[in-house]
């Protein structure tokens, strides 16, 4: 009994290596993905050596959960309909083949605006080749002047050199139909009215198969084509720290008022 009683913890330990190995062969064999813990500063506990780093930044409602996962093709981050304030609260991250996916809360939702403004200063300060997606929605055609005046604010608060994708997400058939026949011009006229242009715009078509539903995302569909088209347009640009300056939130409201005059 004494022998076999000094054998069973050495046992153990052999059965948890047996099963670290395993695990780890597993992860080779299915490709780089971690989920990083929320509101990661800068790149601690965070690899390197990362290819790059992908911002979706935009209101709240507008669906960057959702592009995020459709990319992953799986429900990564919590995505879909919040009443009251945004689905995404903090910004969420995660590794997938070997570049870092932010997705961030939105600046107008008013509750938690100033926690948003930091979180995406944060997200920002990586010292990382960054590609930067903004994503906006339409209203009957036109581009919201919330969705403006958020790009107009975080541009200016990067201060190098660098260039942005803007994804129309969620449009209807009909509004894209309308767009495509004779509304493109005045549609592209509201881009006139951002500080910066975009190197790249996209529309995706509103999916009603995941419409209101939490935590869906595309599957192998023209959306999902079309997203990766897009991303892979943007050209990464390197972002350090000390490029980024806060992030104004003051009179946000006042600017959106003056925005919708124009």
């Amino acid at each position: 009994m004494d022998i076999v009683t000094k054998k069973v913890p050495s046992l153990l330990l052999l059965i948890l290596l047996i099963s670290s190995c395993n695990c780890n062969n597993s992860e080779r064999k299915h490709g780089s993905s971690q989920i990083l813990p929320q509101n990661e500063n800068n790149m601690a506990g965070s690899p390197t050596n990362l290819d790059e780093v992908i911002v979706f930044l935009g209101n709240t409602g507008v669906g960057k959960s959702t592009l995020c996962n459709s990319i992953f093709g799986q429900a990564i981050f919590n995505s879909g309909i919040s009443l009251g304030t945004g689905m995404t609260e903090h910004t969420q991250e995660h590794i997938y083949n070997n570049k870092l996916y932010i997705d961030t809360p939105g600046l107008n939702d008013v509750e938690n605006s100033e926690k948003a403004a930091k979180e995406i200063e944060e997200a920002l300060k990586k010292n990382n080749n960054y590609k930067i997606v903004f994503v906006a929605t339409l209203e009957e055609g036109r581009i919201r002047a919330t969705d403006l005046v958020t790009i107009n604010i975080v541009c200016n608060a990067i201060k190098t050199n660098f260039e942005y994708g803007l994804i129309f997400n969620k449009v209807t058939k009909e509004v894209i139909n309308k767009i495509n026949e004779k509304e493109q011009d005045k549609l592209y006229s509201y881009l006139a009215l951002l500080q910066k242009k975009p190197l790249v715009t996209t529309i995706l078509t509103k999916d009603n198969d995941i419409a209101g539903e939490d935590n869906k995302y595309f599957k192998s569909n023209n959306n999902r084509e079309k997203l990766f088209e897009c991303i892979n347009k943007i050209k990464a640009f390197r972002i350090d720290d000390k490029n980024i300056q806060q992030i104004d939130i003051r009179d946000f409201q006042n600017k959106v008022d003056e925005m919708e005059k124009k």
